[in-house]
This record gives C-alpha cells, sequence and structure tokens, in this order.
C-alpha cells in the first residue's frame, strides 16, 4: 500500500508539472539547466492533517525533486493557528512539523501573532527556516530581511515578503503598541498605500541590483475589497519588477493575470486553505517563463489516509496529533442540522463552497451569538464573522468541532454599550458587504437591514481603526429584543474581548463602554454550556444554514416620497370614522355624503381632488414603509394558523344584528349539516357582499363565510397599519383565506357546506380555482350574484380609505364595472356535472332586469 501510494503521488505530480503552460513571460534564464519548481501553501491555519496533509505535501516535494526539477517550498503565512493543535501548543507543533517538512521560507500572515509578541518571536526562533517581510517593522526598523536570494545553475531566484497591513487590526492590535497604547510595530501602512507599494518596489528593486534574474512576491494580502488600498491587485498597479505573486489571506483559489505599473504582465496565484490546495509555480528552463497553478484535494478522505503515505512527515505527523485526539474526542451534543460557515449551493472555480461568514447571515453565526447572549444573561451579542472558523457537521459534536469553530481562545465579555455605539459597530462591520470582511458582525437579541445600494462612508486611520462616519448609514431599522434601538439607550452587550475590548478588525465603536465582565473561561466553553441548555441537541430552528432573516440585505433604495397634496395628514392613529385620513371640509363633506347612501356618479369620484389625495397619501405610506405584503416570519404564520383555527371553529354564520352604522355582525351557530352544498357569490369591492350574503337557508346549511374582510377584524395588526400596512392585512386575510379552502377541500372540514364571496371577471380563472375542486371534492356548486352599482362599490372603498386603516388605492374599484355580472351571465349558461345548473332561473329573471 506504501508502494503504490508513492507511485500514484509521483505519476500525479510528473504529469501535472510536465502539463503546464507558459502564460506570463519572463527573461530568458541563460544556463538554467532545469525546470524550477516552487511549492507554496497558505492559511493552513493548522489544518496539517487535512486534504492533501503535511505528508502528502512532502511526498509531492520528494515527487517533484524525483522528477528532475530544483524545488522549493515556501509559505504564505496563516500556518500556526486555526485547529487544536494550534491552541494547544500556541503554534509550536505546527512549527516542528514545518522544519519536518523542510521549508525554504515563510512570511508572517496576520493570525502569526495571535498568540502575542512574545510567542510569535518564540515561534520564529524555532523555525529552521526564514521569516522574511520588507513591511514588518519595530520603531521604523525593519525585523526581518525583505528578501532571500536563492541560487539554480547560475540563475538567481529572489523571493520578498510582505503582510498586510490590515493585520494591525485583524489580529489583535493591543499585540502591537506598548503598555501606553502607542503602536510600536506596524507594517508600513498609511499615505493611501504609497508607502507601501514603496517598501516592496526598494525590496523588488535591491534585489534585482544583487542580479536577481527573477523576483516572486510572497504575499499575505488577499482581494476582500474592504483591504484597500492592501489587496494583490492594489499592489501589483503600483509596482514593477515583480514577476509572479504568491498570494494568501482571503482563502481564495484565483489565478490572474494583470499588468503591473509600466504594463508589464504578472500573475497572481493563490491556494486556498486548509490544505486543500498546493500551489506550485514553474520556471521553464527552455524558455524562461513563469506560470502557476493548483494541485487540487477534492476527496473526503485526507491523501495520507487514502493513499497509504508514509514518510518522515507521516511519523511526525502521528505523533504530534495522537497527544492531542484523546482530548479533542469529547463530546458535548450533537446537532440534527448542518452548521456552516459557507454557501450550501455556491462553489467557486476551483469547485470549493463559496465562504459567507464573511459577508452574511449563516446558522452556525446565529448559534454563536446565541451562546454567547443567552450564556451571559446579555440583551444582545455581537461576534465578528472573521471569529467563526469552521462548519460543525451533522452528528455529534466534540471539544475538536468547538475549537475548529473558536479556534484563537478569545474571552467573553458583556459591556454596557449605548444604542449609538452598536448603530456604528454594525455600521462598520457592514461596510464591504456583499463583499468579505472579517469584521463582519452577527448578531444574537438584534435585527438590521444592510441597504448594500449606499456606498460605505465608514472613514479609518492610518492603523485600519474605524473613526467614524461621513455620510448617509447602510445599516437601517435596528431592533433590540423587538424593539426599536434607541440611541441614548444603554444596552448589556456580550462578545468577544477581540472585538469589543481589543480593537479587532478596526472596531473601536465601543470604547469608553463600561466592562461588566470579562470570563476566565474562554469562548468555546460558552458554545459547549449552550449547547448543553437545548438539551445536548441542537434542532430544526437552526436548520436554514442562510439563518434566521436576523440580517437583511437591501439591495435596492426605496422609491422616493411623491410631494403630498394640502391637507393630507400623514400620522397614524387608532381607526375611527371621528380621525379622518384627510383633514379638509372637502374631506368631511364626501365622507359623510357616502355615509349617507348618497353615491357620486363614478365620473365624479375619477373627478373628485379627494380621491386624488387618498392616492396620494397611498403611494407615500407605501414609499415610506415599502410593500409588506412579502412578510413572512414565524410570529405571522402563527398568527395565521391561531386566526384560521378560530375561523374554521365557529360554526354556520348568520346575521344577527345590524348596527346604527349599517354594520352587520354576525353569530356563528347551528348544528352542521354535511350536504357537500358550495354557494359561489359573486359582486363587486365594498359592495356588502361580506355582510349581506347570509340568508335565512344559510344556517340550515350550516355555511361558513369565508371573507377576507371577516378575517381581517381578527388581525391585531389592523387597527394599527394604516398605509401600506394594508397590504400586509389583505395578504394575511388571502392567505388564511386560501388556508381554509384547503381544509374543505382536503382537510377534516372536507364536506362541511360553504358560501364563498369573491370579486371575479375571469369565467376561466373562476372555474379553475373554485369551482372544478369544490365539484371533483364532492360538493354540490350553486351561483349567485350579489346585485351593486359600481358607483356604489367604489364610494365604499374611498369612505373606507377617508376613515383610515385601509389605504388600498381608491381606484381599485373603478375597473371593474359589470365583469362580474358578465361572468354570472356566462355561468347561467353553464351546468355542472350533474348536469343541474349552476344559476337557478329565478336569480338569473331577478337579475335580467338590472342586466
Amino acid at each position: 500500500m506504501k508502494k503504490i501510494g508513492y507511485l500514484v503521488i509521483a505519476i500525479m505530480i510528473i504529469s501535472l508539472c510536465l502539463a503546464g503552460l507558459s502564460l506570463a513571460g519572463a527573461e530568458d534564464a541563460a544556463g538554467l539547466k532545469q525546470d524550477v519548481v516552487v511549492l507554496f501553501t497558505s492559511d493552513v491555519h493548522c489544518g496539517v492533517d487535512q486534504n492533501f496533509t503535511y505528508a502528502g505535501l512532502k511526498a509531492v516535494k520528494d515527487a517533484a525533486v524525483e522528477a528532475g526539477n530544483h524545488v522549493l517550498l515556501v509559505d504564505d503565512g496563516d500556518s500556526v493557528q486555526g485547529e487544536p493543535i494550534g491552541i494547544l501548543t500556541e503554534g509550536m507543533e505546527n512549527i516542528l512539523l514545518m522544519n519536518a517538512m523542510g521549508y525554504d521560507a515563510a512570511i508572517p500572515g496576520n493570525h502569526e501573532f495571535d498568540y502575542g509578541m512574545d510567542r510569535f518571536f518564540e515561534l520564529v526562533e524555532a523555525a529552521e527556516f526564514p521569516y522574511i517581510s520588507c513591511n514588518f517593522r519595530k520603531n521604523g526598523e525593519a525585523v526581518f530581511s525583505p528578501y532571500i536570494m536563492r541560487e539554480f545553475d547560475g540563475v538567481k531566484i529572489a523571493f520578498v515578503g510582505a503582510t498586510t497591513p490590515e493585520t494591525l487590526v485583524s489580529s489583535t492590535p493591543r499585540f502591537f503598541q506598548d503598555d501606553q497604547g502607542n503602536y510600536i510595530y506596524d507594517f508600513t501602512q498609511g499615505n493611501n498605500g504609497a508607502d507601501f507599494y514603496a517598501a516592496i518596489q526598494k525590496a523588488a528593486d535591491d534585489a534585482r541590483a544583487e542580479g536577481a534574474s527573477y523576483v516572486i512576491l510572497l504575499a499575505h494580502l488577499g482581494n476582500e475589497a474592504s483591504v484597500s488600498p492592501y489587496t494583490y491587485a492594489d499592489v501589483i498597479s503600483n509596482t514593477v519588477g515583480i514577476d509572479a505573486v504568491l498570494d494568501g489571506h482571503s482563502h481564495d483559489t484565483e489565478k490572474v493575470v494583470m499588468k503591473n505599473r509600466d504594463g508589464g504582465t504578472v500573475v497572481r496565484q493563490a491556494c486556498g486553505t486548509k490544505m486543500a490546495c498546493i500551489g506550485w509555480l514553474r520556471i521553464s528552463a527552455a524558455d524562461g517563463k513563469v506560470d502557476t497553478g493548483l494541485y487540487t484535494w477534492n476527496n473526503d478522505v485526507n491523501a495520507q489516509e487514502l493513499l497509504g503515505i508514509w514518510n518522515p512527515v507521516s511519523a511526525r505527523l502521528f505523533l504530534s496529533m495522537s497527544g492531542i485526539n484523546s482530548q479533542l474526542s469529547e463530546q458535548f451534543g450533537s446537532t440534527a442540522v448542518a452548521l456552516t460557515i459557507e454557501d450550501p449551493a455556491a462553489m467557486d472555480d476551483a469547485g470549493r463552497h463559496v465562504r459567507l461568514i464573511r459577508r452574511t447571515e449563516t446558522n452556525l453565526g446565529d448559534l454563536c451569538t446565541d451562546a454567547v447572549r443567552v450564556m451571559t444573561g446579555a440583551d444582545a451579542a455581537v461576534i465578528n464573522g472573521g471569529n467563526i472558523r469552521d462548519n460543525i457537521p451533522k452528528g455529534d459534536i466534540t471539544l475538536n468541532d468547538l475549537l475548529a469553530v473558536f479556534p484563537f481562545g478569545n474571552r467573553v465579555v458583556v459591556i454596557e454599550a449605548t444604542g449609538q455605539q452598536i448603530l456604528d459597530a454594525l455600521e462598520w462591520g457592514a461596510r464591504a458587504v456583499p463583499e468579505e470582511n472579517g469584521g463582519f458582525l452577527h448578531v444574537s437579541g438584534i435585527t438590521c437591514e444592510i441597504h448594500t445600494y449606499i456606498e460605505s462612508s465608514c472613514e479609518k486611520d492610518d492603523y485600519g481603526l474605524f473613526t467614524g462616519i461621513s455620510g448617509e448609514r447602510r445599516v437601517k431599522n435596528v431592533t433590540i429584543g423587538g424593539e426599536a434601538l434607541e440611541p441614548e439607550k444603554t444596552y448589556k452587550l456580550a462578545g468577544q474581548d477581540y472585538t469589543l475590548l481589543d480593537h479587532g478588525d478596526g472596531h473601536t465603536a465601543f470604547d469608553g463602554a463600561a466592562v461588566l465582565s470579562v470570563s476566565e473561561d474562554l469562548d468555546y466553553t460558552f458554545l459547549a454550556g449552550y449547547i448543553r441548555s437545548l438539551g445536548g441537541i441542537i434542532g430544526e430552528e437552526y436548520a436554514d444554514p442562510y439563518g434566521q432573516e436576523r440580517i437583511i440585505a437591501v439591495a435596492e433604495a426605496p422609491a422616493a416620497l411623491p410631494d403630498l397634496p394640502e391637507g393630507v395628514v400623514p400620522v397614524t392613529w387608532e381607526v375611527s370614522p371621528d380621525h379622518l385620513m384627510i383633514e379638509t371640509d372637502e374631506a368631511r363633506e364626501l365622507y359623510e355624503q357616502i355615509v349617507a347612501e348618497d353615491y357620486p356618479s363614478m365620473e365624479e369620484l375619477r373627478a373628485h381632488p379627494v380621491v386624488a389625495q387618498l392616492d396620494a397619501l397611498s403611494a407615500y405610506y407605501k414609499a415610506l414603509y415599502g410593500s409588506t405584503v412579502d412578510i413572512d416570519t414565524p410570529e405571522r404564520n402563527q398568527l395565521r394558523q391561531e386566526v384560521m383555527e378560530w375561523f374554521l371553529t365557529q360554526g354556520s354564520a348568520r346575521t344577527e344584528s345590524i348596527d346604527e352604522n349599517g354594520k352587520h355582525h354576525y353569530v356563528y351557530d347551528g348544528p352542521l349539516n354535511r350536504e357537500y352544498k358550495m354557494e359561489l357569490v359573486l359582486g363587486l369591492p365594498a359592495s356588502g357582499k361580506s355582510t349581506k350574503i347570509v340568508d335565512p337557508d344559510s344556517e340550515a346549511m350550516g355555511a361558513f363565510v369565508l371573507d377576507p374582510d371577516v378575517i381581517k377584524a381578527e388581525l391585531p395588526e389592523y387597527k394599527e397599519s394604516h398605509g401600506a400596512g394594508a397590504d400586509a392585512i389583505h395578504f394575511e386575510g388571502m392567505m388564511i383565506f386560501n388556508n381554509s379552502l384547503e381544509a374543505f377541500l382536503t382537510g377534516d372540514l372536507k364536506g362541511v357546506n360553504v358560501v364563498l364571496p369573491i370579486v371575479g371577471t375571469n369565467l376561466d380563472e373562476l372555474l379553475e380555482t373554485y369551482i372544478r375542486p369544490f365539484e371533483a371534492a364532492g360538493y354540490h356548486v350553486k351561483v349567485k350574484f350579489r346585485e351593486a352599482k359600481t358607483n356604489e362599490a367604489a364610494a365604499r372603498v374611498v369612505m373606507r380609505e377617508l376613515a383610515g386603516g385601509q389605504l388600498i388605492n381608491s381606484r381599485v374599484a373603478f375597473d371593474f364595472g359589470a365583469g362580474v355580472e358578465d361572468v354570472y351571465l356566462q355561468l347561467a349558461e353553464m351546468a355542472g356535472p350533474d348536469g343541474e345548473p349552476y344559476v337557478d332561473s329565478a336569480d338569473e329573471e331577478e337579475l335580467a332586469p338590472a342586466a
């Protein structure tokens, strides 16, 4: 098995290495007798036993040597942190494994500093390979050599190191400061990137002056928009003399060919994370050209296990992992759903799931913030996406899983923050959405919208720390505990010390907040405790990988508010005939005229200025609040269910009384008669169909009246809705209406008689939606027509609008005309499946004079 494993690896590497095409040009390498292959890793994050594994990497390296290449192995940072092996040894075990691998050089990534500056230099001292960086400084002096030179067949190749200045905030800022909070370490940031580019350019120029034929930039920069002007694209477009950039930090796998400052071609290659890919760069001995690519591992089983690889690194890796595996197998519970930091559907070019945790809500982000909020008893909690590092698969949850999610060993703190501080922090965290940013905040106890069509106006200093907001905010409609956030109010806010206290990812909004508590235990223990509080099982409440709609992205700007006509009062009040939505004498006069059943003609209504004002007010509310018909929350679903259950248990319906305003009051009683009768009553909008159709036969039939108008009366929001809220009420009514129909057709109520009032102007639609389904369910269908005048119906709509609370555009009633009557007359000429007519001849005769 061992020999087969070596053979498979060797064949794979030889074929891949020989198959490369030269895409990026470089000067000829006179004297180069063999190809130079540079293997590179990046963002290993202690995933030493995952995917290719370090043992597989060693086999790849050995195979490349055996294929007759000059071979180098380098790392682009973020190696020593990210898995339990890193946490439990503070990165040392990873350095010892890199020594066993025979690395030739490495650069520090932002996470090399996560155990503190003293520990970082201990790790550097233990490394048997050099760390290089042209931009990492202490008190203005370089900490490491800016580059190293390697020579093959007389050809010199320089490797320049560069680490993103974002490290100052994406690691823990205080690690780079003295005891007084002054920065003594820096990464040559500032001057809008010019100083950073100059440091890289100087290193490249110096290497060329020393005789380098090739300059390769080992970079920890990435492609995240939020770190501009320090992305790889910023560097390439502002420098010359660099042949290729081997990049990390953003965990992508993109190969990009772009122009440098003078129009020369530069290839940039990244290699993902957790040893899923091994990057390669080849300098051809034949023509001196440079190309890059990836070896990608797409198997669930790692290479060492699948291919039976055994080499000195395999042995070292076995010893490294065996010492901690017993601790890591401790079980804390299980999850019935997969908890993710990734998009379960979208894939990148390398076939990997797209990472979401740094740009939008996920179910794992919800779980982590819930754990911190619930276990501390805080009002709300926030955790930055960059601190949530790995998925939890469906099944048992072990200590290994928890440490993979929270690998940094942060403390949990509770502070007393103002609403304004929370607003500012959310704004800073949302500045890059929909692009990635490690400072993106996941929330618990908080809901908000991110209006992504608004350009972020967040400002930062040269160290990457948040300093303020200069323009319109992207984050809007924030609630805490279901109530609108109040900027002056104080809230108990929980989170990690990295974000709330240590300026992690540049978060400074909480400066000055009172610290209520700092935990002795690390953050993963809060996650463990929360899982135990759930009975050890994470259930369906976290089933949606995209979360619970706590954070909503709004991609389009709302419509501009129209100008309000004179007399329109855009306020909300309790619905009452005494509170007109338009406070003018003309509006009062029209309202009283309609109440007295003195209905204007259709022409008069269409031309009436009050009707125009009502339409303008409706448009104003919709522009102000947006349409609410698509609201679909657990609370609304529960409300729908309660109203429907109430409605379906009332028995038969009849009018008990009529009050002084002409409003009919129903009573629901009588034994239900299961004769499978359905009476369809057609009428115009607001024609009284919901209050006048119940005749004496209804009680004998045991009939139900299914009418949204009746349902609306039971909806608590109705009396407070106004404006766009009326859309929601109409929508809720129709949802309950449709669910009720389903119960009559297929549920326990199948066979209970029903009276169905409806406005219908399309015969085919009426037949397919209502008549045929009831007939198929065994009902005998009859159709009646509630005769009404169109001007009366339209006037009633106007009257309701004037009284408030139902701001449906008044012109809704103007377009029906005699359409409903036409449908009724067509039905009068048709018969049902049993041969009986849908319309009684007596009813048709009564209608004839009006027709």
